[in-house]
C-alpha cells in the first residue's frame, strides 16, 4: 500500500488481554492480582504487581492468545 509519502507499514494485530478477576495484598504485604483471560480461558492465578502499575485497570497479555505461550487452558 502506498500514501502521499511513500510506503506504509502493516497495522500490527491487536494484542488479546488478560484481565484481572480479583486483586488485593499478598502474604508479604505487596499488591498482587487474580488474571483470566476470556478469549481461552488461562487462569495465571495470583501474582504481583507493582503497587503503581496500570498492569491492573490494563491486564496483561495472554501468552496462549498471542503466542507465546505454553498448551496450558
Amino acid at each position: 500500500m502506498t500514501d502521499l509519502f511513500g510506503h506504509i507499514r502493516p497495522r500490527r494485530s491487536p494484542r488479546v488481554m488478560m484481565h484481572a478477576v480479583d486483586s488485593g495484598l499478598s502474604i508479604r504485604g505487596k499488591s498482587a492480582a487474580h488474571f483470566r483471560c476470556t478469549r481461552c480461558g488461562r487462569d495465571d492465578g495470583w501474582s504481583e504487581i507493582p503497587p503503581t502499575s496500570t498492569a491492573l485497570r490494563r491486564g496483561l497479555p495472554c501468552p496462549n492468545c498471542n503466542g507465546a505461550g505454553d498448551a496450558q487452558g
